[in-house]
């Protein structure tokens, strides 16, 4: 469910060159631009409050350093600390959606 999250926002930030790692449990963010890493980090978070917007889930973004040409961050969607995953059987608490009844 999670790579779906992070799928989305990578086809967020389609005009930035962006590669995903999973390193030790963590989803890096490698981008490569020009940009400032704050500014960097803003357009990241904007897109990823839109992807939870309606959603339980929430994000974290934490800038971890810049290389050359390019910045890394570490991303994280988490779930509720009351339901820590999605077990598929549509559950009114689901992590995935607000049900709207």
């Amino acid at each position: 469910m999670f790579t779906m999250y992070y799928s989305s926002l990578i086809q967020e930030l389609l005009p930035l060159q962006v590669e995903k790692r999973f390193i030790s449990g963590f989803c890096f963010l490698y981008i490569q631009s020009e940009l400032p890493a704050d500014q960097l980090e803003r357009l990241i978070n904007t897109f990823a409050a839109h992807i939870c917007h309606n959603k339980k889930i929430t994000y974290e973004c934490s800038p971890v350093r810049s290389i050359t040409g390019g910045h890394i961050f570490r991303m994280r969607f988490l779930p509720p600390s009351g339901k820590m995953f999605c077990c598929g059987n549509e559950c009114t608490d689901c992590v995935r959606e607000i049900r709207k009844k």
